[in-house]
């Protein structure tokens, strides 16, 4: 296990991918159902790499990391695993969950989506454990530990919370 997380790895999950649903989620999901997806996410990797030159080539690529579009009840999904995690609070999935009332006349965009990942995390007895986190605006929320680290697992744990 790594002492830091890794800098693409942890931009990718925790910053840019949250930073365009910040800005028009909405927008955001109309773009992952699209023939635009590979378009947006080839940007956003380009932008994140650019943004970690500190003499530290990523690990991984574009490639390695798998989007699904899912549902989750009547609530729309884009489900994103990782790489495999190598050091605390790297994620190894994230779910971005599109609110139901997400009519125009909305005023404040980022009621319209919640951010939850799943990152590795350590318990009180030292043990490494998979915990479900939030973003709630720019407060990182632990919701709870040990959801089994699969996507299945992942979004059962999410449930509960929408």
């Amino acid at each position: 296990m790594l002492k830091q997380p890794r800098p693409h790895h942890y931009a990718f999950a925790h910053v840019a991918l949250k930073m365009i649903c910040d800005s028009d989620p909405i927008q955001f999901f109309q773009v992952m159902g699209s023939d635009e997806k590979e378009k947006l996410l080839s940007f956003l990797w380009k932008n994140v790499v650019e943004q970690c030159e500190d003499g530290q080539a990523p690990d991984f690529t574009m490639d390695d990391i798998t989007i699904h579009t899912v549902k989750l009840g009547d609530y729309p999904v884009v489900l994103v695993v990782m790489p495999p995690v190598m050091a605390l609070t790297e994620a190894a999935m994230v779910a971005i969950v599109l609110n139901s009332d997400t009519s125009p006349s909305k005023s404040d965009k980022k009621l319209a989506y919640r951010y939850f990942t799943l990152e590795l995390g350590i318990s009180t007895e030292g043990k490494l454990q998979a915990e479900l986190c939030e973003w709630v605006g720019e407060e990182h929320v632990n919701l709870g530990s040990n959801p089994e680290p699969n996507m299945k697992a992942f979004l059962s744990a999410i449930g509960p919370f929408l």
